[in-house]
């Protein structure tokens, strides 16, 4: 049984790490993977664990609280505490040990290990966990799927009913090769019909939440989210005169890094039954108070649906730090 060893902070998991894994598991029986946790580490160690897993089924994955240091010039000074912690982690030995910087040859000592160097000079995968976690955005490609969640910036388009949200959202999504989580409920109602209660708002969202999360995995940068629990708890307001703690509990643990509140002054494109047609402009007012109170960061669009779309565009441009790419003004 031909073992081997992979130590790291893994902050977060990236292509290079999988590389390397893969690499390693090519070359041994069984592999080891110590991730080394400490209270002030940027990423939860348990997060951290969730993803691992995830990522390298079958790898022996062992979570270490210490406060050993694996990186820069310090942890080039083996000592008696990293030796001790190692052997009694890996009585045995190992047989290899694997890595992409030169301290974890001074690793491979204590444990009787021959080390395996791979990619030291990012030749092959050019990732960096420091690189990503202080830009994510631009180092996108290097994020597995599992782990895009984390970084990934959610825009909510919000506001009343029937006022162009979901064909925005679907094209904010397709100018930025994205994708959009639409709007639930509306699938829901027509599945089950109109005829519903309080209770099933609550439902209602967190289906929501779950396809938002869902999604999350395959944004590219950016995940357009058609409402969300603050417009659920809104519309909760209006439709019922009241809003269950459990929809107010949610619409205050979700937010959103940016939302796009759509103005009313469109020419309506709801039912002549829908129960905004007549009090679009107080809905309006209330969706707008609900992220003034909860100091959510919005952008309003007003004006023809071309200029709201270019507005749109500048605001999630800003927030993914790109030059804008504001579309073409698409002339009547």
């Amino acid at each position: 049984m031909v073992t081997g060893l992979l130590l790291g902070t893994f902050m977060p998991p990236h292509a290079g790490h999988r590389l390397l894994v893969d690499f390693a598991r090519a070359w041994v029986d069984e592999l080891s993977v110590l991730c080394y946790v400490r209270d002030t580490d940027p990423i939860p160690g348990d997060l951290r664990e969730q993803w691992l897993r995830e990522l390298f089924v079958g790898v022996d994955i062992r979570m270490i609280t210490d406060e050993i240091t694996l990186d820069g010039d310090e942890a080039k000074r083996i000592n008696a505490k990293l030796s001790a912690h190692l052997r009694a982690q890996f009585p045995d030995g190992v047989d290899y040990v694997f890595g992409s910087e030169p301290v974890y040859k001074y690793i491979a000592k204590i444990v009787g290990a021959r080390y395996v160097p791979l990619d030291h000079h990012r030749e092959m995968i050019a990732a960096q966990g420091a690189d990503i976690r202080a830009e994510p955005i631009s180092n996108w490609a290097y994020l597995p799927d599992c782990v895009k969640p984390h970084y990934v910036k959610r825009v909510c388009v919000y506001g009343p009913g029937a006022e162009g949200k979901t064909a925005l959202a679907e094209q904010l999504a397709t100018h930025y090769q994205s994708v959009a989580a639409l709007e639930y409920g509306r699938r829901d109602l027509e599945l089950h019909g109109v005829d519903y209660e309080e209770a099933d708002l609550e439902r209602i969202t967190r289906a929501q939440l779950a396809s938002e999360d869902a999604l999350a995995r395959q944004a590219n940068r950016v995940l357009i989210c058609d409402t969300d629990p603050l417009a659920m708890s809104a519309w909760s307001q209006l439709r019922f005169n009241h809003c269950s703690d459990a929809l107010r509990t949610l619409a205050t643990n979700r937010s959103y890094d940016l939302y796009l509140l759509v103005d009313v002054d469109v020419p309506w494109t709801g039912e002549p039954d829908n129960f905004f047609n007549d009090q679009s402009k107080s809905a309006f007012e209330l969706f707008r108070a609900a992220l003034i109170r909860e100091d959510r960061r919005y952008l309003r669009l007003d004006g023809d649906y071309d200029t709201r779309f270019r507005t749109a565009c500048d605001g999630i441009d800003n927030l993914l730090g790109l030059t804008t790419g504001r579309p073409v003004r698409l002339l009547p």
